[in-house]
């Protein structure tokens, strides 16, 4: 198995792969293309993201990402969201190239993901990003969308936003979770398969 830190981003092959299996989003390629690569550097000291080849970055965290926009786009369409736990900027960032006319807020209490986050969007030059080192038990004001990928538990992301109102969670899920902690909400699940049998994904919206 590949070592990270032998890891060379190959952005050839992934360009290849971002117009065969998302071409939807090929006019954001290039932002998240250099986004791709600067995370690969700064993965081999700070070990964010799990990966091994720059196939299974695309398909586990971009392709993963990205597909849920597509499956469900109304819930993407909004003026205001607020990303929990975006560590590396997955999804967060990714959807904030992708839809430039919303506004992402990229909550993340570790200060060393805040700083890469951070410089990234500078260099990007990314206009619609705001990055908030904060937990999640201590906003006060969360927008009507939020975002999260296994980050909190189910139950516990649940049980702090319960009291809220007028909130749609769309959560990145494995492939099993537990189903009784959504008794009495309204929910929906979808369920989709990551090309080259990369695996199987739960997507997963809640109206509280």
């Amino acid at each position: 198995m590949t070592k990270k830190d032998e890891i060379l981003f190959d952005s050839r092959k992934f360009d290849l792969l971002f117009m065969k299996y998302l071409p939807n989003f090929t006019e954001c390629l290039d932002k998240i293309s250099i986004y791709s690569e600067k995370l690969f550097l700064y993965n081999k000291r700070h070990s964010l993201v799990s990966f091994n080849t720059v196939e299974e970055f695309f398909f586990k965290h971009v392709y993963d990402s990205l597909l849920p926009t597509l499956l469900c786009p109304t819930f993407f369409n909004a003026k205001e969201f607020l990303d929990i736990g975006s560590g590396a900027g997955i999804p967060g960032l990714i959807l904030s190239i992708c839809f430039p006319e919303s506004l992402w807020v990229l909550l993340e209490p570790k200060y060393k993901r805040v700083v890469f986050l951070e410089g990234l969007i500078l260099e990007l030059g990314i206009k619609n990003v705001i990055v908030l080192q904060e937990r999640l038990e201590d906003i006060r004001e969360i927008p009507e969308k939020v975002t999260s990928r296994a980050t909190f538990p189910l139950k516990k992301m649940i049980s702090i936003l319960k009291d809220r109102r007028n909130l749609t969670l769309a959560l990145w899920l494995g492939k099993s979770f537990d189903s009784s902690v959504l008794n009495k909400l309204d929910y929906e699940t979808f369920n989709y398969a990551l090309p080259e049998k990369f695996g199987t994904r739960k997507f997963l919206l809640i109206k509280l």
